[in-house]
């Protein structure tokens, strides 16, 4: 197919080689209604071909992308999995010793030597460590 430019072109040199010369045997004014209705016919004729030329068009357009096999589907997006609430557990010393999601998952709190927290892991409900009781009679920091 070729570009909108070149088929306006094309239009008008077609336009320009076929205007025939005016019949001058019944006078101007049917010279002029002549001419009139050669252009009235050029141009119905013109809208119609590309009316027909557009429904052609859509008619054999290509197919959005098609698929042949299941792999080539994308995969369906998944809703966000719910947020993750954590209850935290402190010993007396304000420290965290374990802590308790809200799905019901447990996790005790690994430290080094010094003291600082290195990591987490899950522990079994038979493990849960007991707390210290708290001086209620000294202020937290």
């Amino acid at each position: 197919m070729t570009s909108p430019k070149l088929q306006l072109l094309q239009r008008k040199m077609d336009r320009q080689e076929r205007i025939p010369a005016p019949d001058t045997s019944g006078g101007i004014g049917a010279a002029i209604e002549e001419l009139i209705a050669n252009e009235v016919s050029q141009r119905v004729g013109e809208a119609v071909k590309e009316k027909s030329n557009r429904h052609l068009d859509m008619l054999f357009k290509p197919p959005a992308l098609r698929y042949t096999d299941y792999r080539q589907i994308p995969p369906v997006q998944k809703a966000p999995p719910p947020p993750v609430n954590f209850r935290l557990y402190r010993d007396g010393a304000d420290q965290l010793v374990w802590a308790e999601s809200s799905r019901g998952h447990k996790y005790k709190i690994v430290r080094d030597a010094a003291g600082l927290m290195i990591g987490i892991e899950e522990m079994r409900d038979d493990e849960l460590p007991t707390l210290p009781p708290m001086d209620i009679a000294t202020p937290r920091k």
